[in-house]
């Protein structure tokens, strides 16, 4: 329920120079109710999870919505370095001359329609050192038009 009321509440209008005056219409706070009062821990863990949650949302979708000259690959690693700054996620970014000498082609070769400098953002979190789990979790962030199918409606 936090969850869905923080990312209900999202709106991206930081380009419209003329903006609705809605203070008014603004959810100022969700009162939940509950009768056990052994359940209260698990309510608060709960809410700060939905926080957490729901911010990172409103994060990716703040990136979705700007412009890509804006959000080049240059300013998405210094956003993930930023967002993930004081966490137990390490962040470290390959430019260019790292990624030729690390014999990326096809990397290059996809970032060769930009005008922009390709970033290869690598995201590390080890987890507990006792664990001898291993996930691996593998995913990219274009941040210009790389032809293909389009997932976002043609008619919004």
């Amino acid at each position: 329920m936090a969850e869905g009321a923080l990312l209900g509440l999202y709106k991206f209008d930081k380009y419209i120079s003329k903006k609705k005056d809605d203070e008014k219409k603004r959810l100022r706070e969700i009162v939940i109710i509950e009768r056990d009062a052994a359940r209260l821990s698990a309510i608060r863990a709960g809410v700060s999870f939905a926080r957490v949650m729901a911010a990172s949302g409103i994060m990716a979708r703040d990136l979705i919505n700007e412009p890509p000259n804006v959000v080049n690959p240059a300013e998405l690693a210094c956003r993930a370095k930023a967002a993930l700054k004081d966490t137990a996620v390490s962040v470290k970014v390959f430019g260019k001359k790292d990624l030729e000498k690390m014999k990326m082609g096809a990397y290059l070769g996809v970032s060769a329609g930009s005008a922009a400098e390709p970033q290869f953002i690598v995201m590390s979190y080890r987890g507990d050192p006792r664990s001898k789990k291993t996930i691996a979790l593998v995913g990219k962030g274009v941040t210009f038009d790389s032809g293909g199918l389009s997932l976002k409606p043609s008619n919004p």
